[in-house]
């Protein structure tokens, strides 16, 4: 909704900031640096966690294509700016062309892997996506890290979706289920949220807060 109106005004960039994040120093002024070179389409900093400066949450991140996962860096790869898969959505900074181009975090997904999905179509547009070492951001991770069955159930059913992007549609959906049925079997809760998140994604149930809320009320906190 914001960055629809802002896109009414002329802008060459679109800065994506979690409410919940800390900027230091000349962060942004880093990231500007980065955007201004014509190949790069997304620059992103590193972010610490808000209560442990020294320790980092997330530096650029990697999709492993194989597992149908992502994963935040946890340390810078280098100490120069360098290339990352993808940004972690509490801070991006994104070139308003290649938004409008690819038209924006898709909205198939909630709360997660959306940022991965966009990443791919950015490069796919032949732009750079890269993480600033010295740019620091910091982020206050709260409920979004926490193990809950409402997370739990969430990021299979965006995982599926995002395999269908990786893979193809029938494969992509065929390898994620495997995938996360590996991760459930250990426990009889997670084996039924596993089922639930199939079987509402077959069935094409909306994947919004009211159904997390459900989930919740189903399966406790």
């Amino acid at each position: 909704m914001a960055v629809k109106f802002a896109r009414k005004h002329s802008h060459n960039s679109i800065f994506l900031l979690n409410n919940d994040t800390i900027v230091l120093d000349d962060a942004i002024e880093k990231l500007y640096g980065l955007l201004n070179e014509k190949d790069v389409g997304l620059a992103g900093p590193c972010m610490p966690y808000a209560s442990e400066p020294e320790k980092i949450w997330a530096c650029g991140g990697t999709i492993e294509k194989i597992k149908v996962k992502i994963y935040g860096l946890d340390a810078p790869k280098e100490a120069n700016p360098f290339e990352a898969d993808y940004l972690p959505g509490a801070a991006i900074l994104c070139k308003s062309c290649v938004w409008d181009l690819t038209g924006g975090l898709p909205e198939t997904y909630y709360l997660a892997y959306e940022e991965a999905d966009f990443a791919i179509q950015v490069r796919k547009l032949g732009y750079k996506i890269l993480v600033h070492p010295d740019a620091r951001i910091l982020h206050k991770v709260g409920m979004s890290s926490n193990i809950q069955p409402m997370y739990i159930y969430n990021s299979i059913r965006n995982r599926l979706r995002f395999g269908k992007v990786l893979w193809g549609k029938h494969a992509g959906f065929l390898l994620a289920t495997l995938l996360s049925l590996m991760g459930s079997v250990n426990s009889f809760r997670k084996l039924s949220l596993w089922y639930r998140a199939i079987s509402d994604e077959i069935f094409g149930v909306a994947l919004d807060r009211a159904a997390l809320q459900n989930i919740k009320k189903l399966y406790g906190k």
